[in-house]
């Protein structure tokens, strides 16, 4: 038995649904709206969250590991059986929800990739099979497929107010915290001031260890010039001058703020990241 550690954690993830899946009575009670697979809605939502917080605190690949095995699990019950169809497009709604929701706290779009390809190869006959959907999902699953973590992110072009040009990859730092963001936008102010109220990650930005590279992917220069002094002058500010990022969507900037933790070598840490996860990972990085 193993009650502790990150095997427990991992072990648990990746048997989280067994009880569920396995039961010989999960597979009833569809007539009723509130209920999926014989249990209520609210308590499969509850468990779905509980889950994904186990797949944060396992390594990626194990998390990555976990997933494919409950969709392969999810996709082959369905096909057997298509009362099974419904969990099956609940599970992967929660997942959209959890996963890829621009809202969502604990949203990672590395956790969520193997749901689109599930999504996209399924022949389930079901709405969300529709070629509609599926070509939706395509196209998350290429934005998502974009500076995933692990891989080194895209080098882009950026200048800063006294008109220096830069490149992301000349910016030398134990890690950077890459800060899409728009001036006047009320949730990076927040991240502005959740950033400079932080002493662990003011020392580590003091020291050289951490650099935040702020960067406006827009076209109004004007408004930029004007926000200038509210960013903290401690920080690499700067804008995209041949708009490639946005134009070419380099990176999945879905909404505005959306942050990106890099290491030396500039591989993805954390990608399009909640910012609660972004701090408790710096002020974590600050300890050690």
């Amino acid at each position: 038995m193993v009650t502790e550690g990150e095997a427990y954690l991992s072990i648990t993830a990746n048997h989280f649904w067994d009880s569920y899946l396995d039961s010989a009575t999960v597979w009833c009670e569809f007539d009723d709206s509130t209920r999926i697979g014989g249990v209520s809605r609210e308590a499969v939502m509850e468990k779905y969250g509980e889950y994904v917080r186990f797949l944060w605190n396992i390594p990626v690949k194990e998390a990555l590991s976990s997933q494919y095995r409950l969709m392969n699990r999810l996709e082959s019950a369905a096909l057997q059986d298509s009362s099974v169809v419904p969990l099956f497009e609940y599970m992967c709604s929660l997942a959209e929800e959890s996963l890829y929701g621009v809202n969502s706290d604990f949203r990672n779009e590395e956790f969520y990739i193997p749901v689109l390809e599930t999504m996209i190869r399924t022949s389930l006959e079901s709405s969300v099979t529709e070629e509609v959907m599926k070509e939706k999902y395509r196209k998350e699953l290429e934005c998502c497929s974009k500076n995933r973590i692990g891989e080194k992110a895209a080098d882009f072009i950026f200048c800063t107010a006294d008109g220096q040009n830069s490149r992301l990859y000349d910016v030398e730092s134990d890690y950077i915290l890459l800060f899409f963001s728009n001036p006047g936008c009320t949730a990076c102010k927040e991240i502005i001031e959740s950033v400079k109220s932080s002493d662990k990650i003011s020392a580590l930005i003091a020291s050289g260890s951490l650099k935040v590279l702020n960067i406006y992917i827009d076209e109004d220069l004007a408004e930029w010039f004007k926000y200038m002094p509210v960013y903290p002058k401690e920080w690499i500010n700067a804008y995209q001058p041949d708009l490639r990022v946005r134009k070419e969507e380099i990176y999945d900037v879905r909404a505005i703020p959306s942050l990106y933790i890099l290491d030396a070598d500039k591989r993805v840490v954390f990608k399009d990241v909640a910012p609660p996860a972004a701090f408790a990972f710096i002020e974590h990085i600050s300890m050690e």
